[in-house]
Formats: C-alpha cells, structure tokens, sequence
C-alpha cells in the first residue's frame, strides 16, 4: 500500500449547481506542486501526496459540500493545492448535456 499523507483537506465548493467545466491540467499541476509529479526526470515523487475523490463532471454539488480530497505533507500545501483546486471547477446552473463516450471508431477497410 501506498504512505498516507499527514494532512488531508476537503475542497468545498462555494455554490449550489452542477460541475459543467474543469481544467484537468491544472489539477495535475496541483499534484505536481504537492511533489506527486515531476518536472524534472531526477525529481523524487512523494507517493503520498495527491488529489482523490474529484467530482467529475455533470455531478450535482451544494456550496460547501467536497469537491475533491487533497492529500499534502502539511497544511500550507494542502492550502495552495485546494486553492487551486477549486480554481479549477466551473460551477454552472444547469447540468452539462452528456459527452459521447465514443467519438467515433476506426475499422479496417
């Protein structure tokens, strides 16, 4: 099993309504900053560190219900990991229409 982070922080969101948007690279850039990531190849990863429990897209929140989970090695990470977090979420009124899970397929000729 994995080491478990000393700190974790809930990521509440502000309003009422639906996940209609979020900016995934960012979340990834989060987790890069919490040391869950590399930026350079000689970069130690801290496997303790992350981000879970995302609420995807379409899902229903309520202002101060978790956004997501953010997993840190102390609380001025888990602080900036969340403010960033949430910077990532686009709140709407109305739920998002369903993608197509399949875009299109490809078949031999």
């Amino acid at each position: 099993y994995l080491p478990k982070a000393p700190v974790e922080l809930a990521v509440k969101a502000l309003e009422n309504g639906f996940v209609s948007g979020i900016a995934t690279r960012e979340i990834g850039l989060a987790v890069v900053g919490l040391g869950g990531g590399r930026t350079r190849p000689d970069d130690r990863i801290d496997h303790a560190v992350g981000i879970t429990r995302l609420s995807p897209v379409g899902a229903e929140v309520h202002a101060g219900e978790p956004l997501a989970l953010v997993h840190a090695r102390n609380d001025a990470d888990a602080e900036a990991a969340a403010a960033a977090v949430l910077a990532c979420y686009t709140i709407g009124a109305s739920k998002p229409p369903a993608e197509k899970t399949v875009i299109r397929r490809v078949l031999p000729r």
